[in-house]
């Protein structure tokens, strides 16, 4: 989602930028749109992950597509499937890269079963190939101090620190009228006066958002507060386990499963309806849905883990409970559903967590990235990145 908003507003600033992909569609195609094209390369499904796709290591077209454009400067959202074939072509043309690190080996090797050897030994293969591209790429760049760290402990770089930044208009805390809150209510099924637990976020592996459905059973089947409802917000390959798992609990009927929603003014809505936000994954590297929620002023009860507390501030704009305690997510959300004076303080404080993340700041701060690297002996004109990285069908 970040690359592509990147893209999408490099262009409306009057760079020429060329994305390249995996198809959405399997097969390849193009797109184009002002100063934007997208290079849709034949790809096949991740069957690990609903919505992505993978590249058949398709050199010669992802060359014909650089060739064509003729970039400036490459842009690597992906150490793995692609960086190889753009650092050929970088090289070729005495061109310079840099590199975002949007995650790292232990959020694919998260996807691995268990604790195993398996695991470790490729989560270590995979930081050995990440090191090999330091005499390759001019610049590196990740969204977060914590991840910035982990980097340079496993690689000895030491990152720039761009935030993902957030699109502080699309997603604000100005309350919704009451037509628009009751409509998105009813199209959810959720009651009128029912407080919304919100959830946002893929529903795979790794994410562990089981531990939000027992975390809001707590709630819901206990004392701690009253009409409650859960709202998760996503798709993946456990939805229907997760189901499932409502219904054991036996809080189906206070918990909706509405699938991804594309659509951005619908989603902001959902956050602004909504009381609490509520995340249990321990492998963000920023969680641009944590800035989402802060940004319409949510309260937000987290995990204590990898970048998460860069966005939530114990005690501040929501809590941080440790990795696996369903029994304090539960407590904390009665806490503030319960506080009003604390919940509105909260909100407005996730508000102004929010505003040092504005994607303008941060799009500024990657043409500046851009100017730098280009500066060491080359000209720089308003023809500047091209992109390139994973696709999503739904991203």
């Amino acid at each position: 989602m970040f690359s592509c908003h990147l893209a999408e507003t490099l262009a409306e600033r009057g760079n020429r930028v060329l994305v390249v992909a995996a198809s959405d569609r399997g097969r390849s195609y193009c797109e184009e749109k002002g100063n934007l094209k997208v290079a849709r390369i034949n790809s096949i499904a991740n069957p690990a992950r609903v919505g992505q796709r993978f590249l058949l290591w398709p050199v010669r077209e992802i060359h014909a597509a650089l060739q064509e454009f003729r970039p400036e400067v490459i842009h690597l959202h992906d150490p793995f499937q692609l960086a190889d074939i753009a650092i050929a072509y970088a090289r070729k043309v005495n061109i310079p890269a840099i590199l975002t690190i949007h995650g790292h080996p232990g959020l694919i090797t998260s996807m691995l079963p268990g604790n195993t050897m398996l695991q470790r030994m490729v989560e270590e293969w995979l930081w050995g190939i990440a090191t090999h591209m330091e005499g390759h790429v001019q610049a590196w760049v990740t969204p977060t101090e914590s991840n910035a760290r982990l980097v340079e402990r496993h690689t000895a770089i030491h990152p720039i620190v761009i935030s993902n930044g957030i699109d502080l208009q699309s997603f604000s805390d100005d309350p919704l009228s009451f037509q628009v809150n009751q409509g998105i209510r009813e199209h959810l099924g959720i009651p009128e006066k029912a407080r919304i637990v919100l959830h946002v976020g893929r529903l795979d592996p790794g994410k562990n958002v089981h531990m939000v459905i027992q975390a809001a059973a707590q709630v819901i089947k206990g004392d701690l507060c009253k009409n409650i409802h859960l709202l998760v917000v996503g798709d993946g390959i456990e939805k229907n386990a997760l189901q499932k798992q409502a219904e054991t609990l036996g809080i189906s009927s206070a918990c909706h499963f509405p699938g991804y929603i594309r659509d951005k003014e619908i989603l902001s809505a959902i956050y602004r309806c909504s009381d609490l936000f509520l995340m249990s994954s321990i492998i963000e590297t920023q969680g641009i849905v944590l800035l989402e929620a802060a940004a319409s002023g949510l309260p937000i009860v987290a995990v204590n883990a990898t970048a998460i507390p860069e966005v939530v501030i114990h005690g501040v704009n929501g809590f941080l409970v440790p990795a696996g305690d369903v029994k304090s997510m539960a407590r904390h959300i009665g806490e503030i559903l319960n506080d009003g004076n604390l919940l509105n303080r909260m909100r407005l404080a996730s508000r102004q967590v929010a505003l040092q993340h504005d994607f303008k700041r941060s799009v500024d701060a990657y043409e500046h990235v851009y100017s730098s690297v280009l500066s060491e002996g080359q000209v720089v004109t308003k023809s500047i990145p091209v992109s390139i990285g994973l696709s999503e069908v739904d991203g």
